[in-house]
């Protein structure tokens, strides 16, 4: 686990899109509920259709699941765009607080170090922008 000084770092760049993250989280709960209508749709068409012969009422339950589903289609791809313009505005922050890092630091220093740990810097930066856009973030 990490210790409150490795995580208070994020913390400033994280803070503005809080409300963003927020909707995300809400979109997402509505997404898990979403998730149940197939299960109460095959309960429903057993008890209601096949028992009584309801084909009323599976055009009903078959126009309602298609509504869910359309609606659940949306709100995925709304929350995949969020998720997108979260993960560039931190990448384009950090990325821009560490190149203005490296800029700052003295030419001596610069040379000390090797390409290698350079570009290790900026893939961390990568991975850390992948961790806040990927399906785990959600």
């Amino acid at each position: 686990m990490s210790t409150p000084s490795t995580r208070a770092w994020l913390r400033p760049f994280l803070k503005p899109l809080m409300p963003t993250v927020r909707e995300v989280m809400s979109m997402s709960a509505f997404v898990n509920l979403l998730a149940l209508a197939a299960p109460i749709f095959t309960l429903q068409v057993y008890d209601r259709v096949v028992g009584h012969a309801g084909i009323g009422t599976l055009y009903g339950l078959v126009l309602g699941m298609a509504l869910v589903l359309l609606f659940d289609y949306v709100l995925r791809q709304a929350r995949s765009r969020i998720m997108q313009t979260i993960a560039v505005r931190v990448d384009i922050i950090i990325g821009r607080k560490l190149f203005d890092k490296i800029l700052s630091l003295p030419l001596r220093e610069l040379e000390t170090k090797p390409t290698s740990h350079w570009n290790l810097l900026f893939r961390d930066v990568d991975m850390v922008r992948n961790t806040l856009s990927g399906a785990t973030a959600v």
